[in-house]
């Protein structure tokens, strides 16, 4: 039996759990692994049925102080019957 990535894992627990909020941080190539489709599979999983609104964003470690250069990929989730003040 092949083990599941960790992506994978995440994404099985929120489904199952159906948390009001998430949060998934990855390096920025996971946006452009097989020329973005694993990316784009994942959003569409995470949206499936209107369940959550995503914002994503990278952001590089440097603009908080953190003593190195790191550009890292955020992935936000908003459960869609959660009220959310913008």
């Amino acid at each position: 039996m092949a083990s599941e990535s960790t992506l994978e894992q995440s994404l099985d627990f929120i489904a199952q759990t159906h948390p009001q909020t998430f949060l998934l941080e990855s390096v920025v190539g996971l946006s452009t692994i097989d020329g973005g489709k694993c990316f784009t599979a994942m959003l569409e999983r995470l949206r499936e049925n209107g369940a959550y609104r995503i914002y994503q964003k990278v952001l590089n470690t440097l603009a908080f102080s953190l003593p190195h250069s790191r550009r890292l990929l955020y992935v936000v989730g908003i459960r869609a019957d959660c009220a959310v003040s913008e």
